[in-house]
């Protein structure tokens, strides 16, 4: 029988970098209070991003009602959901995706940045909110703004310098 092969030095274990986030999510559940006397739907998922760069570790990400209190001590409810986010970068553009199911268009608020764009959407049964980081600098003025079947996508040109901040909406 042959030895499982043992990871490279620059390599990442992302088996054993997911079990060990299972494990710590497990644990804030167990310590969370008692689950049936909530009242609201409990939402919450994760996502994994493996970058190309090697021996750069995965970045593991969450979404829904669920987060840490302000001291990272415990979990607990929140009224706004963070939407599922992923950002897509190539040479010259940056893309971020949000799902955000179940609002209208017309609900929705960007404000960009030149290393963030913070999202908002509020209706009468949903409210999301989320600030994305960003790896790079961008022109705040997207080059297009697209929302369809709960998913907006905003697109934006890379930037080498910054610009002013830019609020605007899904026309």
């Amino acid at each position: 029988m042959a030895k499982p092969k043992k990871p490279k030095r620059d390599e990442v274990d992302i088996n054993t970098i997911i079990e060990d986030f299972l494990k710590k999510v497990a644990k804030d559940f167990a310590e969370f209070s008692d689950l049936r006397e909530v009242k609201s739907p409990i939402i919450y998922g994760f996502n994994v991003r493996i970058s190309d760069d090697v021996g750069k570790e995965p970045l593991i990400s969450s979404f829904g009602n669920v987060k840490k209190n302000e001291e990272e001590t415990k979990i607990e409810l929140t009224e706004d959901r963070e939407p599922l986010v992923d950002i897509i970068e190539k040479e010259k553009e940056l893309s971020v995706i949000a799902e955000i199911p179940g609002v209208e268009k017309e609900s929705i608020k960007i404000d960009a940045y030149p290393n963030e764009v913070h999202i908002e959407a509020k209706d009468h049964n949903r409210s999301y909110n989320r600030d994305v980081a960003l790896d790079s600098m961008i022109d705040t003025k997207p080059t297009s703004v697209l929302f369809k079947n709960g998913v907006l996508e905003i697109n934006f040109n890379k930037s080498k310098k910054p610009t002013k901040p830019n609020s605007f909406g899904v026309v």
